[in-house]
């Protein structure tokens, strides 16, 4: 496998490779790692076309240089969409992706597979994650035009992934070119900080629910009542309501396992469901004012209604966002005494170590007034409690405190 690496009392960086013979070369590719990287990549190509003309008796692939990346996106995402026609989303993914990289390099004049270097690659980094920019798009028949943010790391990670992915694809089973130049190109690091969300707690929820208007309202009851996930309920048709058993289907190509899942109703939620049916005229159980899912702008409204709800999003707790309506769906359960296993069935977790780290966490909370509920009778002390608030001692209360050392400057 070829190497970069730097050799000991010597300046710049050497590659280490096999030639399409298998002889071993060790050569000087550039005074930076970067530009040695960008020469493996070239040279890689030359020896995989050299081996392919070797085992095909002269013939060779057409070269990296000649073939254009539209014509190798067109045939790669026709691929995705072949062998993951149970998940939509996947393509979309990969081609959202792949039509921004490809129209920021076109705009430089990068309309090839030979033309792609790790300059280029650079180059859209810096301005996707320093730069905002404006994208046209259409809507109620009209032209009109979006600000978008700078992007963070992730989102460049996968968009030059996405780039990677299709021309190792290209160089492989698709039988396009003879090697991927820029195989050896790394992603940035990321920091991986889990995102920690909060319950909402009842008043929370009730004051949530009154506040939102239609669909939202019920869009919301559904979630808190079925822990569905945002894509779930997007994407819920009313062949996947059950009205006679009171059940709703989340289909395999929607649920995060893959996996299809049945959940049961609540009888109100089985009964906003029964009349939202009798008015029904689309597909899909939620719709916008165009007559179609909520793909877009769901976040957004969400955020509107908790500002309207008067909820904090950021808390010392955590945030709140859509996905905290199935964490509290599943605080409610812990709390309602649901056992661990039933738990992972109505979450539909396939670990159980998912659902035992779930409620450990939410029983944790409830620590202090498990212990209190336990008797004692210790002489001159009274036990307080206000449901699940423990009160403060009186003697805590009234007891003063030691006062602080100051160090005067």
């Amino acid at each position: 496998m070829a190497k970069i690496k730097k050799l000991r009392g010597r300046t710049g960086w050497y590659i280490d490779y096999r030639d399409h013979t298998g002889r071993r070369i060790i050569r000087k590719a550039g005074r930076t790692r970067r530009e040695a990287n960008h020469t493996l990549g070239q040279i890689m190509a030359r020896v995989e076309e050299q081996r392919h003309k070797k085992r095909h008796g002269g013939e060779t692939k057409v070269l990296a240089r000649d073939v254009a990346l539209p014509n190798v996106a067109k045939q790669y995402l026709r691929h995705v969409k072949a062998t993951h026609a149970d998940k939509p989303r996947t393509h979309e993914c990969y081609r959202d992706s792949l039509a921004d990289v490809l129209a920021f390099l076109a705009e430089r004049g990068v309309v090839k597979v030979g033309q792609i270097s790790t300059r280029a690659l650079n180059e859209y980094r810096e301005v996707r994650m320093t730069e905002s920019r404006t994208i046209p798009y259409k809507h109620r028949g009209g032209q009109h035009e979006r600000t978008l943010p700078p992007v963070g790391p992730r989102t460049v990670n996968r968009n030059v992934g996405a780039l990677k992915t299709m021309l190792n694809w290209a160089a492989g089973d698709g039988d396009l070119i003879a090697a991927n130049p820029i195989v050896s190109y790394k992603p940035l690091p990321v920091k991986k900080k889990r995102k920690v969300r909060r319950a909402l707690t009842r008043k929370e929820k009730r004051v949530l629910l009154e506040s939102s208007s239609e669909p939202f309202r019920s869009m919301w009851a559904l979630m808190l009542g079925t822990g569905l996930r945002k894509n779930e309920l997007v994407e819920l048709t009313w062949a996947d309501v059950d009205l006679d058993r009171g059940r709703l289907v989340v289909r395999s190509e929607l649920a995060k396992n893959s996996e299809m899942a049945e959940i049961p109703l609540r009888r109100d939620l089985w009964a906003l469901l029964a009349d939202m049916y009798e008015r029904r005229g689309t597909k899909h159980v939620f719709v916008n004012s165009m007559g179609r899912p909520w793909r877009n702008n769901l976040l957004l409204r969400f955020y509107r209604c908790l500002d309207e709800a008067d909820i904090e999003r950021k808390t010392p707790e955590g945030d709140v966002d859509m996905h905290s309506l199935r964490v509290t769906y599943g605080t409610d359960l812990v709390e309602a005494g649901v056992d661990p296993k039933t738990w992972q069935r109505l979450m539909r977790h396939k670990s159980a170590r998912v659902a035992l780290e779930f409620y450990a966490k939410v029983k944790e909370r409830n620590l202090r007034p498990a212990v209190e509920r336990i008797p004692l009778d210790l002489p001159g002390w009274e036990q307080t409690k206000s449901g699940n608030k423990v009160e403060t001692p009186r003697a805590v209360k009234n007891a003063k405190r030691p006062a602080r050392n100051h160090v005067s400057s």
